[in-house]
């Protein structure tokens, strides 16, 4: 297991699919969206920012005491909800860590919230674009 937590979080990025959005599942939210499929998907990206704080907090908190239980719980319900709303490379990443923790090679704590916001970030710029383009 490396040592370097950056260098570790960095072998686990590098591992994911670089394809942000799953397409497949988007078509299907758009299918599904009653009225402006831009509300539907403003309002799921809504509740996914809030949901996402939220979640980032406990994250934070876990990580800084490098409790894996309250990680791997956090980044699991990530993992579902990145998937529910078509971010396929942060569900990548989230499951990524979760399976590295059931593992037991996790060790990346204190960097993890950074790199997941980062990656959020990045993820939502994609579904911003997509919501755009509807």
């Amino acid at each position: 297991m490396p040592t370097d937590p950056n260098k570790e979080i960095s072998t686990i990025l590098e591992s994911v699919q670089k394809e942000l959005l799953n397409d497949e599942h988007l078509e299907v939210l758009n299918m599904i969206a009653e009225g402006s499929p831009s509300t539907f998907f403003n309002d799921l990206k809504d509740t996914f920012k809030r949901e996402w704080s939220e979640s980032m907090s406990r994250l934070q908190k876990a990580c800084e005491v490098s409790d894996s239980t309250e990680v791997r719980k956090t980044v699991h319900y990530l993992a579902g909800s990145s998937a529910n709303l078509g971010l396929k490379r942060l569900h990548g990443i989230c499951c990524t860590i979760e399976q590295n923790i059931d593992e037991n090679n996790f060790s990346a704590y204190s960097v993890c919230p950074e790199h997941l916001q980062e990656e959020y970030l990045i993820s939502m710029k994609a579904l911003e674009d997509y919501i755009d383009q509807l």
